[in-house]
């Protein structure tokens, strides 16, 4: 007589975060192949001059969101500790995993990190999405030092709080700009000045309102990063632009926003 084939345990997921799992792996395709289709990723033209400082973590202190991602499901793949193996080995699919994985700790964290008044401005998902591009970026250039799990989880905090919206920082630089005689500065720094001597709801709401009359993406984090005091060719070279690509995105926002500065 012919025993019955046993047939494997069917895999559990766990819907609560299937949907979450779906999307930062979606998020983490497009981050690591991010316009593709029009510009190449020049690896001669990055540029980061700033050294890789981690932030030093007491053993003792838990890394916030950590005790709830070791779990079994760890068992599954590889744990975080390998993950740092292969960043440090170049393996851009690391970062898939990683992403998919922890995503939705990683925005939980920044959420709670920025105040109520820039949730508008400040979404958790493209957060994500500009924190898993840049540390592909990392990966593929070989830029990741990480040795452990703390390390690599602080490295991606820093790279997330790098990507945040800088109030002060950002009047600062149209301020130390204005002195060159750009209009396009001038009205930048009126509108988001005037803003600015007011609540911290009214700057985000306008800097909100600027970035929405820009079509793509890539052209409203151009905008934040050089805001922020980078450089247009460091600023399109961390989007896979090189210098020529980045001058005109950025001659096209300068003309899609001269008409709003001026009413």
């Amino acid at each position: 007589m012919q025993l019955p084939t046993r047939r494997p345990a069917a895999r559990r997921y766990d819907h609560s975060s299937s949907s979450a799992s779906l999307s930062a792996s979606f998020l983490f395709v497009r981050a690591c192949h991010a316009n593709e289709s029009e510009v190449s990723p020049a690896k001669s033209s990055w540029r980061d001059t700033r050294s890789e400082v981690f932030v030093q973590i007491p053993v003792n202190e838990r890394v916030p969101g950590l005790e709830q991602t070791t779990t079994s499901q760890d068992a599954e793949g590889a744990d975080v500790t390998s993950l740092v193996e292969r960043f440090r080995g170049g393996d851009s699919e690391a970062v898939g995993e990683f992403v998919t994985r922890y995503g939705p700790v990683i925005r939980s964290h920044f959420r709670r990190k920025i105040g109520a008044s820039m949730h508008r401005l400040v979404d958790s998902q493209d957060l994500l999405s500009t924190i898993s591009r840049r540390l592909c970026q990392r990966v593929q250039n070989g830029r990741v030092s990480a040795e452990d799990d703390r390390q690599l989880w602080a490295l991606v905090y820093r790279i997330g709080n790098d990507a945040l919206v800088d109030r002060v920082k950002i009047v600062s630089r149209l301020r130390a700009l204005e002195s060159e005689g750009s209009p396009f500065v001038r009205g930048m720094r009126d509108r988001l000045d005037q803003a600015g001597t007011g609540s911290s709801q009214e700057f985000a709401e306008e800097l909100h309102r600027m970035l929405g009359l820009l079509s793509t993406s890539a052209d409203r984090e151009l905008l934040v990063q050089w805001l922020h005091g980078k450089s247009l060719a460091d600023a399109g070279a961390s989007l896979g632009m090189n210098a020529a690509m980045a001058r005109k995105r950025w001659q096209r926002i300068r003309e899609t926003l001269q008409d709003a500065l001026a009413e």
